[in-house]
């Protein structure tokens, strides 16, 4: 039974052919529990009020549970919850990953002998980590180029501000470096 102060999640659904079923509707965490077979505990791992979250996929009886990168979703044998995250507006990165989701589930996944469909709760999948590796490939691409413009102008001369600068980055490649390796063994932990 939901309290009246229980906290809710906004979340938007899609069906299998990729239509929107639910737009920023808002369930508590006790609805979403017993609609989909969760636990509490499987919730806390998509919480997006935590700043300081692992990457997880959870395989459940009836459920895969993602927390990766900017994505935090819930599949389904016929459909996918995305839960918006909390406190922000609808991203860029967020809207072309609904996009390239929708597009995914509209398809098929092939009719071609060489490629047979794919199950839906793949192609769902398939559309999240691609969305993740595209993101954090972007993010690196901007690291890169920033890194590499202020290398060359160390060559030429240093100073306290460059250097300063230095350190900013070095900073943000470790992050960046943390956030690959937590995704990456969130990815392996399903693997094996």
């Amino acid at each position: 039974i939901p309290t009246k102060n229980e906290l809710k999640l906004r979340c938007t659904e899609f069906d299998q052919n990729g239509r929107v079923k639910t737009t920023a509707g808002e369930f508590s965490k006790t609805q979403l529990c017993a609609e989909h077979g969760l636990q509490p505990r499987d919730l806390r791992k998509i919480d997006s009020r935590f700043i300081d979250q692992l990457p997880a996929i959870l395989v459940r009886d009836r459920v895969i549970l993602i927390n990766l990168a900017h994505i935090r979703a819930l599949i389904k044998a016929d459909a996918v919850v995305l839960f918006d995250p909390y406190g922000s507006t609808d991203s860029y990165i967020q809207s072309i990953f609904i996009y390239d989701l929708q597009d995914r589930l509209r398809s098929s996944g092939g009719t071609s002998a060489s490629n047979p469909g794919q199950p839906f709760e793949f192609r769902a999948l398939e559309a999240i980590l691609i969305s993740v590796t595209g993101a954090l490939q972007s993010e690196a691409q901007v690291l890169h180029g920033m890194t590499t413009k202020l290398l060359s102008s160390l060559e030429e001369e240093i100073d306290r501000e460059r250097l300063k600068l230095l350190l900013r980055y070095s900073k943000r490649l470790s992050l960046f470096d943390r956030k690959v390796s937590t995704l990456r063994a969130a990815i392996l932990d399903v693997l094996d």
